[in-house]
């Protein structure tokens, strides 16, 4: 049983052309995703070289073997550099294009030898450089939150390639070297055909990979204050929750920091909302330095910022406390040439090993009550909620000029 190659091509020219209008129409939808609009016209050239391909004897050979052929290869160079751009790779068109005329240029050559072997060897050997080039940069390059998109597309791009492999051991040992290319054995019409499934399922995967990253985007959109760049409340609740629970089964304690930008709406008034943005950005640049990287540092809400200390004692979560309340306002902000002072309450609390459970809420709760009471005391201070007392206490303020700043930290 054999399939002939006029059936095979026209199989494969419908397929293409399904994949490529769905692709199309995702693109009206996703008009931002650049590396869509490579993949989608790699898409097209496929219909059109694999037309002009099953074409052959109806059309002069010269447009069906040499421009079909080249235009199947130019897809697959814009499929690869759509990847690579994929997974942050800036790559030029230089050696894609070189490949693409290497093959061009070696058909036309074996074009003249009635050779079926030499010549379905060279496309095959050809897409398999494409292919494992896919897959090494899909595995050794890209962003590691979308590692199972890069790995499921990875592993397809490297059964097209094991394909390839095992049609060229096919035809090897075949009597090839009389035939043309109207014919082809049951064993490499499978293959044929089991490359239009991978093909589907290469095309389908290119697709996930801008899904999860998009899925990705979104969620860390979700969580993510667009003004600082910092973890929103939303995200800070989850953190602290997960955060707070895993230090309880490890028998650490746990504290949070509670903190108020002083008159923040006095800076609105005098001097504007874009300086009041600036403010809120630049504070939030100043404890990012300044805190330890166990920290959870996020935008609670309006002028205020959270600061979850998991595995921190109450001594050392006080101590950077008064640290950070230094940090913050021992340099004014300095926007558009105007220099704005800055300084912070902070209320601050926590859980030693052995506490009773207590909820993220709770602590925070606690923390608000220390946060005012520093700000009815006079502000630019720290208050920590004592819990066997019930009540919020002062802490002893240290002087500016015994801390260093936090940039020469």
């Amino acid at each position: 049983m054999s399939l002939d190659l006029t059936t095979l091509g026209f199989a494969a020219f419908l397929t293409s052309v399904g994949i490529a209008i769905g692709f199309s129409l995702i693109l009206l939808i996703l008009r931002g995703e650049p590396v869509l609009r490579l993949w989608t016209g790699g898409l097209w050239c496929i219909c059109a070289g694999t037309l002009l391909v099953g074409l052959r004897g109806h059309i002069p050979d010269p447009l069906s073997i040499h421009v079909g052929n080249a235009l199947l290869s130019l897809s697959s160079a814009m499929l690869l550099v759509g990847v690579a751009r994929f997974v942050g790779v800036r790559m030029s068109w230089g050696w894609p294009l070189a490949l693409v005329g290497a093959l061009t240029a070696g058909i036309t050559i074996f074009t003249w030898f009635p050779d079926l072997y030499v010549r379905m060897t060279l496309f095959s050997v050809h897409m398999l450089v494409w292919d494992l080039w896919s897959v090494w940069l899909l595995l050794a390059r890209g962003r590691a939150d979308v590692r199972l998109s890069r790995r499921l597309a990875a592993g397809f791009f490297l059964a097209d390639a094991l394909g390839y492999v095992a049609r060229m051991a096919m035809l090897s040992q075949r009597d090839t070297a009389s035939q043309d290319l109207i014919q082809t054995g049951l064993a490499t019409s499978a293959t044929i055909v089991a490359g239009f499934a991978l093909t589907l399922a290469q095309c389908f995967s290119l697709l996930l990979l801008i899904i999860q990253r998009q899925m990705v985007e979104l969620r860390n959109a979700a969580r993510t204050d667009a003004l600082t760049g910092l973890r929103n409340r939303r995200a800070l609740t989850a953190d602290g929750t997960q955060a707070l629970a895993r230090c309880r089964r490890a028998a650490q304690p746990f504290a949070l920091l509670l903190l108020d930008l002083d008159h923040f709406k006095r800076i609105n008034d005098l001097h504007g909302h874009d300086a009041g943005d600036a403010v809120l950005r630049q504070a939030a640049q100043r404890l990012h330095s300044q805190l330890p990287r166990e920290a959870l540092l996020g935008r609670y809400g309006g002028e205020e910022f959270l600061v979850l200390l998991p595995g921190v004692a109450a001594a050392r979560a006080q101590v950077l406390a008064e640290l950070t309340r230094v940090a913050l306002s021992e340099r004014p902000i300095l926007h558009v040439g105007t220099r704005i002072a800055l300084t912070t309450s902070i209320g601050g609390s926590g859980i030693q090993a052995a506490a009773e459970p207590v909820s993220v809420g709770q602590l925070i709760a606690q923390a608000d009550r220390a946060l005012y009471e520093a700000k009815d005391a006079g502000r630019d201070r720290v208050c920590w909620y004592d819990a066997t007392r019930g009540m919020p206490t002062k802490l002893a303020r240290v002087e500016r000029t015994s801390v260093r700043p936090a940039s020469d930290a």
